[in-house]
């Protein structure tokens, strides 16, 4: 059968830039979610978006991958 070619879409890299903190607080929390890890409490997405300011100030490197419009990845 002939092979069906699917859209592919490129994944873009780019740096941390502070208008991006409520999407990445929120991709942080649903990766949070997603892994497992039981923890006695939770954090909130507003508890880790006050968190993401203090951590690049202390010296995180952080990056952003993004489909798109759409934000699927980040790295600190």
């Amino acid at each position: 059968s002939p092979m069906m070619k699917t859209p592919t879409m490129l994944m873009k890299i780019a740096p941390y830039q502070p208008r991006h903190l409520q999407a990445t607080a929120s991709l942080w929390l649903a990766s949070w979610r997603s892994n497992g890890v039981v923890l006695p409490r939770e954090p909130t997405c507003e508890e880790l978006a006050a968190r993401i300011p203090d951590e690049i100030a202390a010296g995180w490197s952080a990056f952003l991958a993004w489909e798109g419009e759409t934000l699927v990845g980040f790295l600190a």
